[in-house]
């Protein structure tokens, strides 16, 4: 779910039809799509993200047995040409996107296998690639955003005007769920010190009580 030109916008996995679909709400709470319109008709499509990028909205999804597809769509509710594109042709199907729009380009990220020697061995890491407003992939071959040990899954995109930051859940100490986040500039690098590229930083979570305290650890965690 985003915010765009005058609406909410709220795109979903529809077990009746098997398909994404999406519906504008206004901010009076007002559905002006009841029952969603189709995003995508392909059947086995599952987990949509959505983002604004100030003209239209970018919804990507995952498609069983693997992949990510995307497709723009108006604040009218018009499904742009091309109404299915590829991001990915290697994520997973069982851990939902993420997208974040940078100013210029989105940045979609995933879930992938496509880094590790078999899953067995390595898990799935941390994809990521650009696209424009335009629906243009920039980079045909992805971005390696982790590939540690283990499985690293579910991650989350914001930007702050000069990269995007990402998190992800991570379980490559011991089988620990932990969470470790990058920068990523926009153009698809890892943005560090004299040019050097960011290092993996790590938060540990910790049960207090009944509830969970994040703690950011003071080291950093070499690729």
């Amino acid at each position: 779910m985003t915010w765009g030109d005058s609406a909410f916008f709220v795109a979903w996995e529809d077990d009746r039809t098997a398909n994404v679909r999406g519906a504008r709400i206004t901010s009076a709470g007002v559905v002006q799509d009841p029952g969603g319109f189709a995003i995508s008709n392909t059947s086995g499509t599952y987990l949509p993200k959505v983002a604004w990028d100030g003209t239209n909205y970018l919804v990507v999804w995952v498609e069983s047995p693997r992949g990510v597809y995307g497709t723009r769509v108006t604040p009218s509710g018009a499904v742009l040409a091309p109404e299915r594109f590829l991001i990915s042709a290697t994520a997973t199907s069982e851990s939902p996107p993420a997208i974040a729009f940078g100013g210029t380009d989105f940045l979609v990220a995933w879930s992938d296998t496509a880094e590790a020697a078999t899953y067995q061995e390595r898990g799935y890491g941390i994809c990521g690639a650009r696209v424009t407003a335009a629906a243009e992939v920039r980079d045909a071959t992805s971005i390696n955003i982790s590939s540690a040990a283990n499985d690293q899954r579910a991650p989350a995109i914001a930007w702050n005007g000069l990269n995007y930051l990402l998190a992800w859940l991570d379980v490559r100490n011991s089988g620990t769920t932990e969470v470790f986040g990058v920068r990523v500039s926009p153009a698809g690098v890892r943005p560090g010190p004299g040019g050097n590229q960011d290092q993996y930083r790590r938060i540990r979570v910790e049960q207090a009580g009944s509830s969970l305290r994040w703690i950011e650890l003071p080291r950093r965690v070499a690729r």
